[in-house]
């Protein structure tokens, strides 16, 4: 079994975006950085460290981003946490 991070689809619960997933996002969002982090109430720098594979955004700040934009519904969003922490769960 694949280790959860290393899952190909960009809106597997529990899995860190990868740099690609996040600014191809914010593309499809119409944005810049700053909108982008703007938006979830994060720094133009984190945003950057995010596209830049510096730093890993979480799955719940992709989430909410895509949420805001109108890339998934919110439902589809609780659907995702509540099957992360389902998996979470059945690991402890």
């Amino acid at each position: 079994m694949n280790h959860r991070n290393r899952s190909k689809n960009p809106l597997t619960p529990g899995r860190d975006p990868l740099p690609s997933d996040i600014r191809a996002a914010r593309e499809r969002a119409g944005l810049t950085q700053t909108e982008a982090a703007d938006l979830i109430h994060a720094t133009m720098r984190s945003w950057q460290d995010w596209e830049a594979g510096v730093a890993k955004m979480r799955p719940y700040a992709f989430g909410y981003f895509l949420m805001s934009t109108g890339q998934i519904t919110a439902e589809a969003q609780i659907e995702r946490f509540q099957q992360m922490v389902e998996r979470k769960l059945s690991r402890a």
